[in-house]
């Protein structure tokens, strides 16, 4: 019994500061502190673990993370805020804001070289709104993300996720640009986290963004969010998308070597439709459902982007960074997003005045039957393997 504690203990930390980008070695050296109160536990006398100081630690932590409401990302919402008393707790809350934010993309490549793209499985959630910069696999897409903070302590108000359903059928992509930074926003990112979680294998995404702007508007403490949600389906190419006053994507359709926007289509005349999360409770957000050709390029951002100004005072603009899309090449989103991303810091010289955040994503050349064997193979012998362990 013991031992089980010791390692949910060990198992809801490392998760809980993966969630703050808490470098590996840092969230062992953490729970390393946590579990040397093995040996103090287990030499207690049976039936006394919820006496004395110690056993009131355990059993904080341990009701959390036994509850089936308290998941990790709960946890660290919990310890983020204070909202619990045990020294245990409030000793991890302040080891999580002293931890230093992980290496830079640059300072990766220095010490261990160029790093292979993490491709992400199912249930798994990937993002946050620390600094990175690099690339992603999903199913049947290709990913590359560069979000750069103002300040890359704090992390910024880009917050983005992905994340792959149970049966490896489809991916869901999040870009929010939240009012305010740092620590103002890490319950944003907190709840963002925990809604990708909780709809991570529904395609619709009706409920997703009711959702958003409702906790938005009832706990965000008067923050309000700009929102960009999608899901792809690997086998028949659908992308269903929803936009909460976000700025559009860029989208090159690879049949007709054009570039365009991703817009919504005609939107129901209503008087609060398409705001951004957090503004009006109710607020109705449609879902347009559109093909994604083999090969077509998405390019998300925020306005970080297409405000940046130049020395002379002339902001960036989205008529500029569509140009720019059209002179860039197209082989890979590596490619495209490191030149986009190169421009737009030429423009704007060393006057970095809000976050910044570019996702490229890009259907693979994948045929429909072997999408269709993956799928399978993943909702039958996969899911029992994943069971199983």
């Amino acid at each position: 019994m013991i031992t089980l504690m010791i390692f949910q203990w060990y198992r809801v930390l490392c998760q809980t500061l993966s969630i703050y980008g808490v470098p590996g070695g840092a969230r062992c050296a953490l729970a390393g502190e946590l579990t040397s109160l093995g040996p103090q536990l287990v030499s207690l006398p049976e039936g006394s673990i919820s006496s004395g100081k110690i056993g009131s630690d355990v059993d904080d932590l341990c009701s959390l993370t036994g509850s089936p409401q308290m998941k990790p990302e709960n946890l660290a919402c919990e310890l983020l805020s204070g909202r619990t008393e045990s020294p245990m707790c409030r000793t991890v809350a302040a080891s999580i804001s002293e931890m230093q934010p992980p290496l830079s993309q640059h300072e990766n490549v220095a010490m261990f070289g160029p790093q292979k793209p993490h491709a992400l499985v199912c249930n798994e959630i990937q993002g946050g709104n620390r600094e990175f910069i690099g690339a992603r696999k999903l199913p049947g897409m290709e990913a590359w993300v560069a979000t750069i903070p103002v300040n890359e302590k704090d992390g910024g108000g880009d917050l983005h996720f992905m994340s792959v359903c149970d049966g490896d059928l489809f991916s869901r992509v999040a870009l929010a640009d939240v009012s305010g930074h740092g620590r103002d926003v890490d319950a944003a990112t907190m709840v963002l986290h925990r809604l990708m979680r909780k709809h991570i294998g529904a395609w619709d995404q009706s409920d997703f963004m009711r959702g958003l702007n409702d906790t938005f508007s009832r706990y965000g403490g008067g923050q309000y969010a700009t929102a960009i949600v999608l899901s792809f389906n690997r086998i028949t190419g659908h992308l269903a998308f929803s936009n909460a006053g976000h700025l559009p994507p860029l989208w090159y359709h690879a049949s007709q070597q054009a570039w365009g926007w991703l817009e919504e289509g005609d939107r129901v005349p209503r008087k609060a439709f398409g705001l951004p999360v957090g503004l009006i409770p109710g607020t109705d957000y449609c879902q347009t459902v559109v093909m994604l050709g083999r090969s077509d390029l998405l390019v998300l951002y925020t306005d970080g982007i297409t405000d940046a100004g130049n020395a002379r005072g002339k902001d960036l603009g989205r008529a500029q960074l569509l140009e720019w899309a059209r002179q860039c090449p197209v082989e890979s989103p590596e490619v495209l997003g490191e030149e986009l991303l190169k421009r737009v810091g030429e423009f704007r010289g060393s006057q970095h005045n809000d976050d910044e955040t570019l996702v490229v994503l890009r259907r693979q050349e994948e045929p429909t039957l072997s999408a269709m064997v993956k799928v399978a193979w993943s909702n039958t012998f996969g899911r029992l393997l994943r069971r199983s362990l």
